[in-house]
């Protein structure tokens, strides 16, 4: 097809791109170019209109996002055969709540690429652990495997630097069950610091648990110091590796700080969450707080279902030797929440290398796919982005639009995004949103730009 030739006003101050979009999208509407039609190449068209192939691309992801085109592979662009108007059905469909078929693209925080787990070799080694452990039926150890916390203490202390015994290492189905054992190895009623903004649902288990939540704000290094020397709090949470939501990496100082506030007075814990370690894209990472900590003031946890799949509940903690006898103590059975089976299956996956492998893997991907993705929202006019050196989320904002306008747009093209303001308990921070891309997949990291481009009309 080469006689597409839309009318394009250069002085309009709709872009040209979305000019081109609604002209071809349009078109295919009222059946002027007709389905199974091949749309010219990027290099022909922008030839023919006098336009930048950027500009050809941009209107082509458009219409790719919207439905109105599909790509053939060694074969070009083809129109979508397209339902005659008047075929639509009388009645609409039933409004189904959160329905996941109409989330466009997934750049939410919390979601992983799923597709990088690896099933096969996952589903061969569960195979292997029930085969080779007739016992695995009965009840295990309250703290949880042997096998795993053994491979978790060799792993954690030639990556993060964690100091620990199998003895004080605790599995359980989830962090916020780690938390809720925390708060049950201490005998009074308890103040908690937690970042603001942060991981709200860390202060919904504190409430839970029946104790006292205290939101602190940050700096750039952080959980500010300054205001945690007046607060008569016992225990800190913190996210140092790759703060959640805001993507801080706590300095080699700040961590020293906190350490020697902990220090100061008995029953003073760090509660250190190492969100996000595994993934570090610009530089090396720190090791992990607690491979400072000399006094045992620091509660290590972490979960593997940011670096695996969410699917896969298992999450685990290492407890100072005090605190470790505590829970002896207590009778909790945390380890008992993932099966027995799994617990072994993951054992084996870090003792063969699989799981240092998987993550060289899935960083790489997810570098490039962070990369990308920053370098073409960054060509948004008054954008600007930060926390995007680790992780799988980074903030992202426009100068002078607010999150509620931002968020709501997006929405109306079905991207569901979550705004900064909504991890926030006391403060107000400037309108931003948390951006995550582990859900998005590969090829659709310019499609989704360009809807949200056209949706924020940038």
């Amino acid at each position: 097809m080469s006689d597409l030739t839309p009318s394009l006003d250069p002085g309009s101050p709709l872009p040209l791109y979305e000019q081109l979009y609604r002209s071809i999208s349009r078109d295919i509407i009222m059946g002027r170019i007709q389905g199974g039609t091949r749309l010219p190449s990027r290099r022909a068209l922008s030839r023919h209109l006098g336009i930048s192939e950027q500009t050809i691309s941009n209107a082509y992801a458009l219409l790719k996002a919207e439905g109105f085109i599909s790509a053939k592979a060694r074969s070009g662009l083809f129109v979508e055969r397209m339902l005659p108007l008047t075929e639509a059905p009388v009645h609409p469909a039933p409004h189904k709540e959160k329905d996941e078929a109409l989330i466009r693209f997934d750049l939410l925080p919390q979601s992983t690429d799923i597709s990088l787990f690896p099933r096969k070799l996952w589903a061969r080694l569960m195979r292997e652990a029930l085969l080779d452990e007739p016992d695995l039926m009965k009840r295990g150890d309250p703290r949880g495997e042997h096998s795993l916390r053994a491979a978790l203490c060799a792993f954690l202390y030639q990556f993060r630097g964690v100091q620990t015994t199998f003895e004080q290492m605790v599995i359980a189905s989830g962090v916020d069950q780690l938390l809720l054992a925390i708060c049950a190895l201490f005998n009074r009623p308890l103040r908690i610091a937690c970042e603001d903004p942060g991981y709200t649902e860390a202060a919904r288990v504190i409430r839970r648990a029946g104790h006292t939540p205290v939101p602190l704000p940050l700096d750039e290094h952080g959980i500010r110091i300054d205001t945690l020397m007046k607060e008569d709090v016992d225990l800190v949470y913190i996210t140092p590796a790759h703060q959640f939501p805001t993507g801080i990496s706590m300095p080699a100082s700040r961590r020293a700080e906190l350490l020697h506030w902990a220090q100061e007075r008995t029953g003073r814990y760090l509660i250190e969450d190492d969100y996000d370690s595994e993934f570090r894209y610009a530089t090396r990472p720190l090791p992990a707080l607690q491979s400072l900590d000399a006094t045992g003031k620091v509660i290590y946890l972490s979960t593997f279902s940011r670096s695996l799949a969410p699917g896969l509940r298992i999450a685990y903690m290492a407890l100072p030797k005090e605190l470790s006898e505590a829970y002896t103590k207590t009778g909790l059975r945390s380890g008992e929440t993932v099966t027995r089976f799994e617990q072994h299956t993951m054992a084996r996956f870090i003792q063969e290398g699989h799981y240092t492998r998987h993550l060289r893997r899935a960083g790489n991907r997810y570098q490039k796919r962070c990369e990308q993705l920053c370098a073409l929202l960054s060509q948004i006019p008054g954008s600007f982005l930060s926390g995007q050196e680790a992780g799988l989320h980074f903030l992202f904002g426009i100068k002078g639009r607010t999150e509620k306008d931002l968020l709501q747009k997006a929405a109306d093209r079905h991207i569901p995004l979550q705004g900064l303001q909504g991890f926030c308990q006391d403060v107000h921070l400037m309108p931003a949103l948390v951006m995550g891309f582990g859900g998005l997949e590969d090829e659709q990291v310019e499609e989704a730009v360009a809807l949200l481009r056209m949706a924020w009309s940038v």
